[in-house]
């Protein structure tokens, strides 16, 4: 198993939302991501297929940041 995948887009960034802010790291992923990294989900969903294809505009948040919002 891979420890870090390479990425194509990767980005240290604050991400905002309402009037809360979080330093996190953004990683441009694809649906295979959550069965390559072994990534469970505990509430919601990850990215499908369908968002990918279509290039709708999704994230997934993870733990630290998710708990932050």
């Amino acid at each position: 198993m891979w420890k870090e995948l390479p990425h194509k887009l990767k980005k240290n960034t604050d991400v905002k939302y309402n009037d809360k802010s979080v330093k996190s790291t953004i990683i441009g992923i694809t649906p295979d991501f959550q069965a390559i990294m072994n990534y469970k989900i505990q509430n919601g969903y990850f990215i499908s297929d369908k968002h990918y294809n279509e290039r709708l505009k999704v994230c997934v948040l993870g733990a630290g940041v998710a708990a932050t919002f």
